[in-house]
């Protein structure tokens, strides 16, 4: 009878820790920079790269930025 509690229990534990794997991985998107002349229209990319966790965060927090009349923004896919 032990035997076997213990087999339930070590069954038990294996599949709770399967199940959280995903609450430990980090979350990664594709970003970069685009830039938009003054009528919306997209004109080129930069620092095209993929970032994750608090990185992530950040580069979406950042805030559109004027350079002349192109307008630098922050986007993810």
């Amino acid at each position: 009878m032990k035997k076997k509690l213990i087999y339930l229990g070590a069954f038990l534990i294996t599949a709770a820790l399967f199940n959280s794997c995903d609450l430990l991985s980090e979350t990664c998107q594709d970003c970069a920079i685009n830039v938009y002349n003054a009528q919306g229209v997209f004109q080129y990319s930069i620092d095209d790269g993929e970032y994750c966790g608090e990185e992530l965060i950040a580069f979406k927090a950042a805030p559109d930025y004027a350079i002349g009349d192109l307008t630098a923004k922050s986007e993810c896919e």
